[in-house]
């Protein structure tokens, strides 16, 4: 199928979901996909950059930098300004913020605002 597709499935799939109980939010127990994460990822692995960032926002609320800063990469490398901006609040959570500063650019050049203030932060503050 096709990559929009599951992405909208994955999206009606997720607004129907309940949200974690208290007691599981913060366990580190193995996490079991759902089927809206599975619909998702299958349309990120068909390029859909708007699921690529939702994966990589699914992998960091479980606590996956790894995954996340890999679907962020591969959503911003191929076009996305969500993708480069989520990259650059990884990275400068892990203490690179220079390399923060190179994707907030892309994704301010792009047209994201919220990227354009990150920059304006990090200028006043370095003076």
């Amino acid at each position: 199928g096709s990559a929009e597709a599951a992405y909208r499935l994955a999206t009606v799939l997720d607004a129907r979901r309940p949200p974690a109980p208290a007691h599981e939010l913060g366990e580190s127990a193995v996490h079991e996909k759902t089927e809206c994460e599975e619909w998702y990822e299958r349309a990120a692995t068909q390029g859909h950059r708007r699921a690529q960032v939702r994966v990589g926002m699914l992998a960091a609320a479980r606590g996956d930098v790894v995954e996340a800063a890999r679907w962020y990469r591969t959503a911003a490398e191929a076009g996305s300004r969500n993708g480069a901006f989520n990259l650059g609040l990884l990275l400068a959570r892990e203490g690179s913020e220079p390399e923060a500063v190179v994707w907030w650019t892309r994704a301010a050049e792009a047209g994201h605002g919220r990227a354009a203030l990150r920059l304006a932060l990090v200028h006043a503050r370095r003076g």
